[in-house]
C-alpha cells in the first residue's frame, strides 16, 4: 500500500543513538528509520500495548478526580476554621483543621508527582532531532483514533512513536501487574469514599455561609471520616507509586 502520510517526530540524542545501533545490525540493513518506526509500530498493535495505556489513563483519571475532590476541601477547610474561630472557644478543632489542611496539601502532591511518573514516555530531555515515518493513511487514523481515547495522558502523536520506539527497541513489554490492578480498584472505592465526604464538608461550609448553625459534634465526625479516608488514600498513592517505579 501507499505510504503517503508523511509524520515528522523529534527524538533526543539517546533515542537516536539507540536507533542507529540498531540499524547497523545486519539483520536491519534493509531498514532505513521510516521501516524501522513502521515495525515498532506494529509491534506496539500486535502486543496490545494500548492495554498498558488503557489501563494508565484509567488510573490518572481516577487520581485527577481525587485531586479536585482533595483541592475543594482547603477552601472549605479555610471557610470552617474561620467560623469556629469567631462563634466557638474549640482551639482543638482549629489545630486539627490546620494540620489536616496540611496533609491534604501534601496529598495533592505526592498525586500530581505519581501523576507525572505514570505518563508514558512524558521525559524532559532535549528532543533536537526530527525523524521522519512514512505510513498509509488507514494506519495513520488507526493510531490517531486509539490516541484521542486516553486524555487524560496527554498521549499525543509524537510520544506514541517515541513510546513504541522505546519498547520495540529496549524489548520491554510493559503490562499493568494483578497488584497494581488491585491497588487502582481500592483507589476507585477510597476516591468516592473521599467525594462523599468532602461534599459533606462542602454543607457545613455552605451552612456556615448562610449562618446557618451546625453541631460541633457534627463537624468532629465529618472531619473524622475524612481523615480516615485521607489517610487510606496517602497510603494507596504511596503503594501505586512503588508499584509503578518497577514497570520502568
Amino acid at each position: 500500500m501507499t505510504k503517503n502520510k508523511r509524520v515528522l517526530t523529534r527524538i533526543d540524542d539517546r533515542l537516536l543513538l539507540k536507533i542507529n545501533r540498531k540499524l547497523a545490525l545486519k539483520k536491519f540493513s534493509s531498514y532505513d528509520i521510516s521501516k524501522l518506526i513502521r515495525a515498532s509500530i506494529e509491534s506496539f498493535f500486535n502486543k496490545d500495548l494500548f492495554a498498558y495505556v488503557q489501563n494508565t489513563n484509567i488510573i490518572i483519571k481516577v487520581l485527577n478526580e481525587l485531586k479536585l475532590d482533595l483541592s475543594g476541601v482547603i477552601s472549605n477547610f479555610s471557610q470552617i476554621q474561620e467560623h469556629i474561630k469567631k462563634f466557638t472557644s474549640s482551639s482543638e478543632l482549629v489545630n486539627s483543621l490546620e494540620l489536616m489542611q496540611q496533609d491534604v496539601k501534601k496529598q495533592i502532591l505526592d498525586i500530581n508527582f505519581l501523576v507525572q511518573l505514570l505518563k508514558p514516555f512524558n521525559d524532559l530531555n532535549i528532543k533536537d532531532n526530527i525523524i521522519t515515518l512514512r505510513i498509509e493513511s488507514n494506519v495513520y487514523s488507526q493510531i490517531m483514533s486509539k490516541i484521542e481515547e486516553y486524555s487524560f495522558i496527554n498521549f499525543d502523536r509524537s510520544k506514541f512513536i517515541r513510546t513504541s520506539l522505546k519498547y520495540y527497541l529496549d524489548k520491554k513489554y510493559f503490562v499493568i501487574s494483578d497488584k497494581k490492578i488491585v491497588l487502582a480498584r481500592e483507589l476507585m472505592k477510597n476516591a468516592s469514599q473521599v467525594d462523599a465526604a468532602s461534599n459533606d464538608i462542602n454543607q457545613i461550609a455552605f451552612y456556615f455561609n448562610v449562618e446557618k448553625e451546625v453541631d460541633i459534634n457534627d463537624i468532629k465526625g465529618v472531619l473524622n471520616s475524612f481523615d480516615k479516608y485521607l489517610g487510606d488514600t496517602y497510603l494507596l498513592v504511596n503503594k501505586l507509586h512503588q508499584e509503578s517505579l518497577k514497570e520502568f
